[in-house]
């Protein structure tokens, strides 16, 4: 729901331009708003499932 909200997608996109790392679930499927979010060069992403889920916190650190 809150991204059909203006200011949460703007908070979103300040988030991910500051100079920080961030840690964030995003869906499988989306909007536009999504699809620009997955298409970023400094983005990352790992699908969870329940084959990889409990290594996914090695992973995450590792790929620091």
């Amino acid at each position: 729901m809150e991204i059909f909200s203006n200011r949460f997608r703007n908070l979103v996109c300040d988030v991910l331009n500051a100079n920080k790392q961030v840690l964030a679930t995003i869906p499988l499927k989306g909007n536009n708003f999504i699809r620009k979010i997955k298409q970023r060069i400094d983005i990352h992403l790992l699908e969870v499932t329940h084959a990889n889920r409990d290594r996914l916190p090695e992973a995450i650190v590792e790929g620091l």
